[in-house]
């Protein structure tokens, strides 16, 4: 179609389409309404796809239940057009087989076929198809040829221009000016034709003189979207002004700059070259220049290369392939060598028995292989890994599974442990255990877990009965937690009352350089640990020792994704000084609505996981973005990329943990009373709630930060301080067992041990009061919310906790609660963060 109508189509209805029939997996009815479903529930259910709408959207799909055989229209669907999802069990029946054998000869859809004469003799052939419709292997056979013709094209280049000279030589004659319908037909010649040309093949003929489709005057295929540098134009030949206008040299120029054109040896460019060339971020800030108002993945998508987005997915799945990608693809001798390791491995750890199934009693739960390309920085292939895991959301409870609950570190004790280390002078180490979950060990008596055998390794009529706990069963996390407090507890260590990931023994505390070897070399004893050095690199957070001793913690590689997915990675993308500005963030819904240009529930994400580690100069930015993550409008896009122009701007900067030299808890609140009232709309019931941000140093590093809106509407500046305060002790309390557990252990005073630093904001002088007063006294003004303040007023009195009145230049809190101008937020920065 293309060929005849002499215009290249760009696909849209073609690639939307799907296989008749085929899985398709269609989002429950509750998340569909925007509701919640508990974390092990499935997303999704299996249907059959039955064709589209007619009484909708194009896209809207007709899925057929597979429990009820009801059909019905669906949005949010995703398909299984290759049936990846589909296991077959080995099972097979004659009328089957028949049926199969006859699908390929009289059920199937051909592109086009060779044909032939009743000579045998090819009389035609059809054109290749595009790159994109090619797996890898045949773009790398296509390749290969194209550098085969490319080699002939050179010599038969060579012996033209030779011929060309020789003509030129005899005599020079001047080109007459081409005609409009020749330089309609000879100047849109792209590159894309370069594999179509086979001069001199071996195996087959030229295509086009083969078909016969190149007339005399030949005219060029649309040109293809994709950037290529133009060629120089050729020097005209001069001619002396008598002489006659040769009538074939025009025919004969052409025919010569075609044969060169073809010849060239100019790399056609990919899409993932094109991804990565930094010509696409100039193309954008040129067609900025020009009035154009879009994103630059838009401008490349729809005006560089269509199938720009696609080719970005598919790059990023080429490194998580599945079982049938993995086998299938040019790596399949490094994959299946990784599967074979994993099978030696959990077979060497009595991982499992085989045993045959009792479909009466058992649930057998499918098995997944999980495969992972490594890379080096390159991009050149590092490693191959392999993990057999279960089919967890497949497990009922009550029959294969009872408790899920495991505690996680939190990391205001791995701030705290590292803070210890600097003031103390301490040493530390990491360690990593091998194959973790495999240690622990289900109970036979109560689980009974069953799991189909591994794809490439399966029996006949067999099933595996677990014997330890798989990766992605929904209990491995909770044994592993108790086999490794069992472990610790071995090796004479005991589970911290606050924390039950802290474990805590004198045996552990190395003091300037001396190191125990026991503790390691016996905990290794029933653990695969591998010691690795000092706590450098833990999660993904880099962590340097300055030449005063302090501790710099760092995160430049979430950084640059967030960078990278906001698109200022460009060196001409501007930075900002601070990450919010003085006017609050609101709902803003007569505002323009968002472009899309990044996904924002995506940057959020990320960017609440770098505040939450190390960057409280960002929290309040964040929170306030994170606050319309399902909802947002063009001024949140906005203020996130203002939080990313400030994230450029202090890229090499982090948290300095600058311990002082005595152990002591600080506590800075600050709390804005309906600071969003003015702004945002009255009909809105967020506007009148206020903002609590409060910071918890030990030892004046930072441990503890928060900044959130209140859940409650406070009456008074002094209720809404309260409220903050309230909320400040639930985190300070832990904080205070915590230190006062370690300083047990490690000798030290922890008597008198906090202070509390109260920040009040003009006639808040009542929270000061009321945070004093013995309960169940209580002040006039606080009579209706009083109850509620006694819990913590009387562990502020049991604690011996100090409040202050403090400056308005020392109110840490203010970081947390309003957007500041540069001078007082770097101030505060300084103070909090060290730089």
């Amino acid at each position: 179609m293309e060929m005849v109508t002499n215009m290249k189509s760009d696909h849209r209805d073609l690639m939307r389409t799907h296989v008749w029939g085929c899985p398709a997996y269609v989002l429950e009815a509750k998340l569909q309404d925007g509701k919640k479903l508990p974390k092990w529930n499935r997303r999704a259910r299996m249907g059959q796809f039955l064709g589209f709408s007619k009484k909708h959207s194009s896209t809207i799909a007709l899925v057929r239940n597979l429990h009820t055989c009801h059909v019905s229209p669906q949005y949010h669907v995703v398909f299984d057009d290759k049936f990846e999802t589909v296991f077959h069990d080995g099972k097979t029946t004659e009328e089957l087989d028949k049926i199969c054998d006859g699908l390929f000869a009289e059920c199937r859809d051909c592109y086009a076929e060779d044909e032939y004469d009743d000579d045998g003799m090819l009389i035609y052939m059809p054109p290749p198809l595009d790159e994109v419709w090619l797996s890898e292997p045949e773009r790398r056979e296509r390749r290969d040829k194209l550098e085969k013709q490319r080699t002939r094209a050179i010599r038969l280049r060579d012996v033209e221009t030779r011929e060309v000279k020789r003509h030129t030589k005899e005599k020079v004659e001047r080109l007459p000016d081409l005609e409009e319908s020749d330089v309609d037909s000879d100047d849109d010649v792209s590159l894309s034709s370069v594999p179509d040309f086979d001069p001199g093949g071996d195996d087959r003929q030229d295509y086009w003189s083969q078909n016969k489709i190149l007339p005399e005057k030949s005219e060029a295929p649309a040109a293809d979207p994709l950037p290529v540098l133009p060629h120089p134009p050729p020097s005209p030949i001069i001619a002396p002004p008598d002489s006659p206008p040769s009538p074939q040299a025009p025919e004969e120029a052409r025919k010569h700059a075609d044969e060169m054109m073809y010849a060239a040896e100019v790399e056609v460019p990919s899409v993932e070259a094109l991804m990565a060339c930094p010509i696409s971020k100039f193309i954008h800030f040129a067609a900025n220049e020009c009035g154009y108002s879009g994103t630059r993945y838009d401008l490349i998508a729809n005006w560089v290369h269509p199938l720009f987005l696609k080719a970005k997915c598919e790059a990023t799945k080429a490194d998580n392939p599945n079982w049938r990608q993995a086998m299938n693809g040019p790596f399949k001798e490094e994959y299946w060598k990784a599967a074979l390791k994993e099978i030696e491995t959990l077979e060497a750890m009595d991982a499992w028995e085989v045993v045959d199934p009792d479909d009466s009693t058992m649930n057998v739960i499918d098995s997944i292989w999980a495969f992972r390309l490594k890379r080096f920085p390159d991009g050149k292939a590092k490693k191959f890994k392999a993990r057999f895991c279960a089919r967890g959301d497949q497990q009922l409870e009550g029959i294969d599974f009872f408790e899920t609950y495991a505690p996680v570190v939190q990391w205001t004790t791995v701030r705290l442990m590292l803070i210890l280390e600097v003031l103390l002078e301490l040493k530390s180490k990491q360690g990593d255990v091998t194959c973790a979950f495999l240690h622990s060990e289900l109970d036979q008596e109560k689980e009974k877990v069953y799991v189909e055998m591994p794809l490439g390794f399966r029996q006949k009529g067999k099933v595996l009965k677990l014997k330890k706990t798989l990766y992605e069963l929904r209990q491995s996390p909770r044994a592993f937690w108790q086999f490794l407090t069992k472990a610790m507890t071995n090796v004479g260590m005991t589970v911290s009352k606050s924390d039950p990931c802290l474990f805590v023994s004198e045996r552990v505390v190395a003091r300037r350089g001396l190191h125990h070897r026991t503790w390691s070399e016996t905990l290794q004893e029933g653990l695969l640990l591998e010691e690795e050095d000092d706590a450098a690199g833990y999660l993904g957070v880099d962590m340097t020792k300055t030449p005063e001793g302090y501790l710099e913690m760092k995160q430049t590689g979430l950084l640059d994704r967030i960078l990278e997915a906001l698109g200022l990675d460009s060196k001409l993308a501007t930075s900002k000084w601070t990450p919010a500005e003085a006017k609050p963030l609101t709902r803003d819904l007569d505002g323009e609505g968002p472009h899309g240009s990044f996904s924002y529930s995506s940057v959020v994400g990320m960017m609440l996981y770098l505040a939450g580690h190390l960057r409280p100069d960002i929290a309040y930015s964040v929170n306030c973005c994170a606050r319309y993550m399902f909802s947002p409008r063009l001024s949140c896009e906005k203020a996130l990329k203002r939080i990313g122009r400030y994230l450029k701007a202090t890229r090499d900067k982090g948290l300095i943990l600058k311990p002082c030299h005595g152990l002591q808890i600080d506590a800075f609140l600050d709390a804005d009373f309906a600071g969003l009232y003015g702004y945002a709309k009255i009909t809105d019931s967020k506007c009148v709630k206020s903002r609590t941000g409060f910071l918890i140093e030990v030892s004046e590093c930072p441990v503890v930060w928060v900044s959130k809106l209140q859940s409650e509407t406070a009456m008074s500046t002094m209720e809404a301080e309260t409220i903050a305060l309230s909320h400040c002790c639930r985190e300070l309390f832990p904080v205070i067992d915590v230190v006062t557990e370690l300083g047990n252990v490690l000798s030290l005073d922890t008597k008198d041990l906090a202070s509390m630093h109260v920040s009040i904001h003009e006639d808040n002088a009542g929270a000061l009061v009321l945070a004093e007063t013995i309960p169940p006294e209580f002040t006039p003004r606080s009579k209706y919310y009083a109850i509620k303040t006694v819990w913590f007023r009387e562990e502020i009195q049991k604690c011996c906790i100090k409040l202050h009145k403090i400056d308005t230049v020392d109110r840490l809190g203010d970081i947390f609660t309003k957007g500041l101008t540069r001078a007082t937020f770097e101030y505060l920065r300084g103070k909090i963060m060290g730089w």
